[in-house]
């Protein structure tokens, strides 16, 4: 497993795989994600997701758009063509709205869309409803 990776397990709720390279905003979401339950998994970079699918099949994927070496654009498109998780919900964060749009995250194949800073106190009941309507 990558150095960088890092692995928060929890005994329920869903399994999530965070790809962020900003470590202040990662450590916030995994935070609250944490404290409702989740199963997080965290990465610097889109090219360790490429390596980590077999090993860590999430419920959701949280992909930062903008991010070194391989984009989220890219990222999301390649996931969507994965049979390991092409039916898993991806959302989009950007902090960056104007270069990463809405348009081009769902054409991209993400499921939803959020501009940082978003509201964290939402954030979890958020993202089960997207895994929610998902699995419908």
């Amino acid at each position: 497993m990558p150095t960088n990776a890092s692995i928060t397990a929890s005994p329920c709720s869903m399994r999530i795989l965070i790809v962020e390279d900003n470590p202040i905003e990662m450590k916030l979401v995994k935070s609250v994600l944490e404290h409702e339950g989740s199963q997080i998994l965290g990465l610097e970079n889109g090219k360790d997701v490429l390596a980590l699918l077999e090993k860590f099949q999430p419920d959701l994927i949280l992909i930062d758009l903008c991010l070194p070496e391989m984009d989220g654009i890219t990222i999301a498109q390649f996931l969507k063509r994965n049979q390991l998780v092409m039916r898993v919900p991806i959302v989009a964060l950007t902090s960056y709205p104007e270069l990463y749009t809405r348009e081009k995250a769902i054409q991209a194949g993400c499921d939803a869309y959020f501009v940082k800073p978003f509201d964290t106190r939402k954030l979890y009941s958020q993202l089960r409803n997207i895994t929610m309507s998902n699995e419908s």
